[in-house]
């Protein structure tokens, strides 16, 4: 195994050695025929010509360019190739709004926008759109004559309300004229700003460099030891815009020269399990409510074949230990526990891959290279079996917050000349030196394994007519799965009793910000529990949600 110092070094270093014998990508939009296939040959051509026509665009190294995709071969391919030309890769959630998709572009300043047809209707309705637009379609990547079909039913178009100048055609930048010359990219060079969470609720650029990222697909490495180097399909049905799936499946898949088998949908079961059935993946990065799924359906589906499955690493949530057991039941894998966070590139702690030496319930031990303790309020070590927050240092953690120095300041900390990330996670350590995560941070949501801002929702609710306040918790279904809940004060007395009303206030968010993140539940109350300096109190909402 070769040591690449940057992710441009790595990804060159697999297409040589993958060349046409070994298989880069499987794009698997829906159950047979529709699967399509790159090796890394035709993967690194791609790439090249997508780097040379992001050059012609003006594109520069440094530059922010920005993507809004799905999991398809259009995501790999605009990843690798920003990173060719020394820019800087700055990934989009496809279910974002058009005021979240403002913000991010603000904040970033990309002028090269890259998404699908399918979301041509949020650009649409942005007030500030981007300088320039690339469309690529899902039908760019679909065998003969699936494609041609789909054209047909879905013809993509450049022209659009709001713009100036028509869109750019993603298939049509391989086409132009290329230019071979590119940039030095050094370990130290920003390869990505990964848009995170935080405790005020406002969304944070994690700036991640080559190394950061190179070190963390090393220390995934030192973890699966046992994987085999252009023999591993890994299951890539995590969202790719997430830093997990960004590591655990497409960078270090590239390193090992491992098929990525994108799967747009994870909620799509059908889809999902004939893609396993089909093209037998043998490493599967998750989170607890996708196994959960998954041993739900396989009790109606009798005849589910799911032994290829060697290795699951199981992050974003707490995994609980009957979607463990079951899940190894039917696979006969190792599902472990990992950790990690968005500013950490993102992987820290995992449970090693052995049943034996695992810990059920924690999150395992620091990754090589990796240095964690539990501190208390005043920075110092709490003793084993004491809670306290979580701090990392290791050559994964990010380099700090994009333009945002205050920001930086709360979460990095030099200690004895060595960096800290203070994560704002409550967690304690064992005897044996394995982590648990206790609590999450106060006001913040996981949904399925994204992040709610309470505040960012109740910003919405305010601005509804017939909203006098609002108050956003996170309650939990019988599943354990925790969904968005808002208490609500209209400004007049009885429109609580209009038809509809609650169903109007969901239109209204719908309209505003992501699906998972409208309220699921909507409960009209007389008045909000205040704390002493006048402030909701999420904690009896809690108590009483």
């Amino acid at each position: 195994m070769s040591h690449p110092q940057t992710i441009n070094q790595m990804f060159e270093e697999a297409a040589e050695r993958g060349g046409k014998r070994s298989t880069a990508i499987i794009f698997y939009p829906r159950p047979l025929p529709y699967s399509y296939s790159l090796n890394y040959g035709r993967l690194w051509a791609f790439v090249w010509l997508f780097a040379c026509g992001l050059k012609k665009l003006g594109v520069q190294k440094g530059d922010r360019v920005a993507f809004m995709l799905p999991n398809t071969p259009h995501a790999v391919i605009a990843y690798f190739a920003i990173l060719k030309l020394g820019a800087i890769a700055v990934q989009f959630n496809p279910q974002y709004g058009p005021g979240e998709v403002e913000r991010q572009l603000a904040n970033c300043g990309a002028r090269v926008f890259i998404t699908l047809d399918l979301f041509r209707g949020v650009i649409e309705k942005m007030n500030h759109q981007p300088e320039t637009v690339v469309l690529g379609s899902v039908g760019d990547f679909l065998p003969f004559p699936f494609n041609l079909l789909y054209f047909f039913k879905n013809p993509l178009l450049g022209n659009f309300a709001g713009r100036r100048n028509p869109a750019l055609f993603f298939r049509k930048i391989f086409t132009w004229q290329p230019d071979a010359e590119f940039p030095e990219v050094y370990p130290e060079d920003i390869a990505v700003l990964q848009y995170t969470g935080g405790t005020t609720g406002i969304s944070k650029g994690a700036v991640l460099t080559h190394g950061n990222l190179v070190a963390n697909v090393r220390q995934l490495r030192h973890l699966v030891s046992d994987a085999r180097e252009g023999e591993e399909v890994i299951m890539t049905t995590l969202p790719l815009f997430h830093s997990f799936a960004m590591t655990a499946c497409q960078n270090f898949g590239v390193f090992i020269n491992a098929a990525l088998l994108l799967v747009p949908d994870p909620r799509d079961l059908n889809t999902l399990l004939s893609a396993i059935n089909k093209h037998r993946p043998t490493i599967f990065p998750g989170i607890p409510r996708l196994y959960m799924a998954i041993n739900t359906f396989a009790e109606k589906k009798k005849k589910l074949d799911l032994s290829s499955i060697r290795f699951c690493v199981s992050g974003a949530a707490a995994l609980p230990n009957a979607v463990l057991e079951k899940f190894e039941a039917l696979t006969g894998g190792v599902l472990v526990e990992a950790f990690g966070l968005s500013e950490a590139s993102p992987a820290t702690h995992a449970n090693p891959l052995n049943r034996q030496q695992r810990k059920v319930g924690s999150i395992g031990l620091p990754l090589d290279s990796t240095e964690a303790k539990i501190v208390d309020d005043n920075g110092v070590e709490a003793p084993a079996g004491e809670s306290g927050e979580l701090v990392i240092s290791g050559p994964q953690v990010m380099q700090g917050y994009w333009q945002m120095p205050e920001e930086t300041e709360k979460v990095l900390r030099f200690i004895s000349g060595k960096k800290w990330l203070f994560t704002g996670d409550v967690a304690k350590k064992d005897r044996d030196g394995f982590f648990y995560i206790v609590d999450r941070k106060k006001d913040m949501i996981n949904v399925g394994g994204e992040n709610v801002f309470s505040l960012e929702v109740e910003e919405v609710l305010f601005q509804h007519p017939m909203v006098a306040e609002a108050a956003v918790v996170g309650e939990r279904n019988k599943r354990g799965d925790e969904y968005v809940k808002a208490f609500v004060v209209l400004k007049d007395e009885g429109t609580e009793a209009l038809p509809g009303i609650v169903q109007d206030i969901q239109s209204f968010c719908r309209e505003r910000i992501a699906e998972f993140k409208v309220p699921k539940k909507i409960e009209l109350v007389p008045e909000i529990p205040k704390t002493p300096i006048g402030k909701p109190d999420k904690k009896k909402l809690r108590e009483i949600a």
